[in-house]
């Protein structure tokens, strides 16, 4: 745990004059999580040069690359999370000297939603991960370095500290999860800054993150198949139908081609047409392929994760 040190050679105390008037941070409301470094080995962050509009939030929500991405929590339900007491060390004479800053914690929950919900944030325990803070009205809060005053950086989270847990409706609360984590030491609480709302024309609790999507194919032919996509909500059975694609929205993956599906076999990007014949049901229709190539495509539409799906192929028949 992180121990505050002393610089000898430049000991002075702060300003502590107050402004008449500061960014007075409310009732903490929710998150938005993504990963510390992205794959180019940088920290996720925002610059003061940033344009913080809608335009820029739904950029970072649907990025492309899911390292680069901006996870966020929606409305949140009994936020705690306080700093712990340091841990000291008393001489035989009563002097206290600091050994280490106390833990401090996050826990939060989840309301009116289930364990679909619940896998999804489970997968938050394994990598590297920061999150921005949201309060009520809006404000963002994360972290600067003590001395960059151009770089707001998202406050990192303990690895390994992540526990989720699921909870029973009862005749006096709705079903739900909650959130725990730990966080990472080399925070410093002095160093949270924040935006003011007035500064953001985004919505950034109303804002939805991702759904991911799955896929299935049926009645395979040398020229059609029925490509199926559905959310992993609603019941087992019969999950909620991933509607409203059209056939610009139908992609090649390794060519990044509209309008195309990719045949594996031969390493081509084959035309396509697709219409919705049932709620998240499309026909797609291609020129006759060889019988046993392979296929797949790789849908794309904004507010949605399609990642699993060109995973999922299909033989031509």
């Amino acid at each position: 745990m992180s121990l505050e040190i002393c610089d000898c050679s430049n000991i002075t105390l702060g300003d502590i004059g107050r402004p008449g008037c500061k960014v007075s941070w409310k009732v903490l409301s929710g998150m938005i999580f993504m990963f510390t470094k992205d794959s180019d080995g940088n920290r996720n962050k925002i610059d003061i040069a940033d344009t913080l509009d809608q335009a820029y939030l739904d950029a970072k929500i649907n990025h492309v690359d899911p390292t680069k991405r901006w996870y966020l929590t929606g409305q949140l339900y009994t936020i705690e999370g306080e700093r712990a007491e340091s841990n000291k060390f008393e001489a035989s004479n009563g002097d206290l000297f600091k050994l280490s800053q106390g833990v401090r914690n996050r826990k939060a929950e989840v309301l009116d939603q289930g364990p679909e919900l619940m896998e999804e944030y489970v997968k938050f325990g394994c990598p590297q991960i920061s999150f921005f803070d949201i309060d009520e009205v809006q404000n963002l809060r994360g972290s600067y370095d003590g001395s960059d005053l151009a770089t707001l950086y998202p406050i990192r989270v303990q690895k390994g500290s992540v526990d989720i847990i699921y909870f029973e409706p009862t005749a006096d609360k709705v079903e739900g999860f909650s959130i725990a984590f730990n966080i990472d030491p080399r925070e410093k609480d002095e160093y949270l800054r924040t935006i003011n709302k007035s500064d953001i024309a985004a919505d950034l609790l109303g804002s939805e993150s991702l759904l991911g999507v799955t896929a299935t194919y049926s009645n395979i032919t040398a020229t059609t198949v029925d490509l199926t996509l559905s959310l992993k909500y609603g019941s087992f059975v019969d999950p909620v139908a991933m509607e409203g694609l059209v056939t610009t929205d139908i992609f090649d993956i390794v060519g990044g081609t509209a309008s195309s599906i990719r045949n594996e076999t031969t390493s081509t990007a084959i035309p396509v047409t697709a219409v919705e014949i049932s709620a998240g049901v499309y026909q797609l229709t291609f020129a006759a392929q060889t019988a046993t190539n392979i296929m797949s495509c790789a849908p794309l539409k904004n507010g949605f994760n399609f990642s699993s799906v060109p995973d999922v192929k299909f033989a031509a028949e």
